[in-house]
């Protein structure tokens, strides 16, 4: 009686199956293929029964995937080594803050970036969690009938609870124990000096020899909109002021802005103000800081690895 015997081949893409010959007799396989074939003959006969076209077409589509992203490294090294030891001062508005998704998508971003050699200085817009908390502070007092505090104070601990709030976000995206293994750092302190101008309050000084101290031993420097003047008072003070003369201060090769660029036709009339006031803050920065910074781009938060691509299409 003939007797078949198949050998099944381990690759790359698959497991391929082939009919080897047919014999009246019973010779040994080993006598015709090489030793890791028929090792392979022996241990992987229950995979073949299990495995489909769908299978090896699946296992094709990871290894193009794997081939375009070692394409698009290779592509991206040149840039990476343009940027490394270069500073940015990241400014992120309120609105992409508010959404997880893509604050933490820019975050990762980031910290990518910082492990290539890239320097960052980060500033976080808090308006929008400040007036959330600030509303609930009022409902608060009214339901408890009390009066003890003004609405400048309340204001004020609105903008400090929700700074803290943020920047415990960041520590949770970016720390050493969120993605292992990993040495990344984040500094904070008390870098910028403001003094009160009547209702707001005005930039004095950034400390930018305390900030390049910390940038130099490798860590990802976090600036708070928060100010203290000379009495120890807390100050509440422009983001994107304090952005430009951040970027001022340190000489940064670059002052990135990232907003929410989309408008849909379901925002209502606050989101529309909101938008407004910010592109005409924006337009003032950009303007202030024109001849200092070599330069000064705004980007679309909302989209995913929008830092990446921010920095892997320009020179």
């Amino acid at each position: 009686m003939a007797t078949s015997y198949t050998a099944v081949i381990a690759t790359g893409t698959g497991v391929t199956k082939c009919s080897l010959f047919q014999s009246s007799t019973s010779p040994k396989p080993h006598l015709l293929l090489p030793r890791a074939v028929v090792s392979s003959a022996r241990v992987s006969t229950d995979v073949a029964r299990t495995t489909s076209p769908r299978d090896i077409v699946d296992d094709r589509q990871i290894l193009d995937r794997r081939q375009r992203f070692v394409g698009w490294f290779h592509q991206a090294w040149p840039y990476v080594q343009v940027y490394k030891g270069s500073t940015f001062v990241v400014v992120i508005a309120s609105e992409i803050v508010d959404d997880t998704q893509s604050f933490e998508s820019i975050l990762k971003d980031m910290a990518l970036l910082h492990q290539l050699g890239i320097r960052f200085v980060l500033i976080t817009e808090t308006c929008l969690q400040a007036e959330e908390i600030f509303e609930q502070k009022c409902r608060n007092m009214i339901n408890s009938r009390r009066r003890y505090m003004t609405s400048e104070q309340m204001a004020l601990e609105a903008a400090m609870e929700a700074a803290g709030r943020v920047e415990n976000e960041i520590l949770a995206t970016i720390s050493p124990g969120g993605a292992p293994p990993s040495t990344l750092s984040i500094a904070t302190g008390n870098f910028l000096a403001a003094s009160k101008d009547g209702d707001h309050g005005e930039v004095r000084k950034i400390d930018s020899a305390g900030i390049r101290e910390r940038l130099d031993q490798d860590s990802i420097v976090i600036l708070s909109n928060l100010g203290y003047s000379g009495t120890g008072e807390v100050i509440n003070c422009s983001t994107f002021e304090v952005a430009s003369a951040c970027a001022l201060a340190m000489k940064a090769d670059r002052l990135i802005c990232v907003i929410d660029a989309g408008a849909s036709p379901e925002e209502n009339e606050e989101k529309k103000q909101r938008r407004l006031s910010i592109n005409e803050c924006l337009f003032n920065l950009s303007t202030a800081v024109s001849d200092g910074v070599e330069g000064v781009h705004f980007i679309d938060g909302m989209v995913e690895g929008v830092l990446l691509l921010e920095l892997f299409s320009r020179v």
